[in-house]
């Protein structure tokens, strides 16, 4: 080191800017993010609902499928409200089971529930198709006879297919419930779902706060005309000019 050369002076500080009236007295930090609301108890208990009453109904169907199938008498037929569905629950019930579940885990990490119109198309194809399947279901099994009763049937098959249906229709009846309520709480969830936007706070304040930009508006018009030029007529000569005198 040169003993005559200076000490490095220490660097002076930038300047704080100027405050200003406009300028915040705190500054701005990640906790003034308002957090998502809780979801509901109710909503949660729905979602497990369906999760748990997927799979019953997609058994039931199955079950039903396979003794009609395999083990039901010659003169039996399931009701047509009930045989045109059977296959159809059972994919509807595996459906809403995976929905409810990937709902119930997301709630769990994230504390939100799935995308709205997911949500809602979701929850009202699985309403529609449970609760149509249930009631066309109970009106059929209700109004039309199990066992076929033209021709001439023997007593014996007859007998025999009276008591297979009793007692199927209690397993008939058990699936169709199951049916139904699947359905309610798919249109219970429908509907939250759907209300939800019109419930929030932070929707009607975004709202309210909708202003429509100040501005003048000028309109101009702009009118030419083209010049036509065609070919004139000869002049008239006037009548009223007196004949040129004769020369003497």
């Amino acid at each position: 080191m040169d003993p005559g050369a200076q000490p490095e002076q220490p660097r002076p500080a930038d300047p704080l800017p100027a405050a200003t009236e406009a300028t915040p007295l705190l500054p701005r930090s990640d906790a003034t993010v308002t957090p998502p609301p809780p979801v509901p108890r109710l909503v949660l208990i729905g979602h497990w609902i369906t999760a748990i009453g997927g799979p019953i109904v997609a058994a039931l169907a199955i079950a039903i499928f396979i003794i009609v199938q395999f083990h039901s008498p010659p003169r039996y037929h399931l009701p047509y409200g009930i045989q045109d569905f059977v296959i159809q629950m059972i994919f509807a019930g595996f459906l809403s089971t995976i929905w409810a579940t990937a709902s119930i885990f997301r709630v769990r990490q994230l504390g939100l529930l799935m995308p709205p119109l997911v949500a809602v198309i979701m929850h009202g194809v699985l309403a529609v198709w449970s609760a149509v399947t249930s009631i066309q279901g109970m009106i059929s099994l209700a109004r039309n006879s199990q066992c076929y009763d033209w021709g001439y049937p023997d007593p014996d098959d007859t007998l025999r297919c009276w008591e297979f249906a009793s007692r199927i229709s209690v397993l008939l009846w058990v699936y169709l419930g199951a049916v139904l309520v699947i359905g309610l709480v798919h249109t219970a969830l429908l509907i939250f779902t759907c209300s939800v936007p019109f419930r929030g706070v932070s929707w009607r304040e975004s709202l309210n706060s909708w202003k429509f930009p100040t501005g003048q508006l000028t309109v101009e018009f702009t009118i030419k005309f083209l010049r036509q030029e065609h070919s004139l007529p000869p002049p008239v000569p006037s009548q009223n000019v007196a004949p040129a005198a004769d020369g003497a």
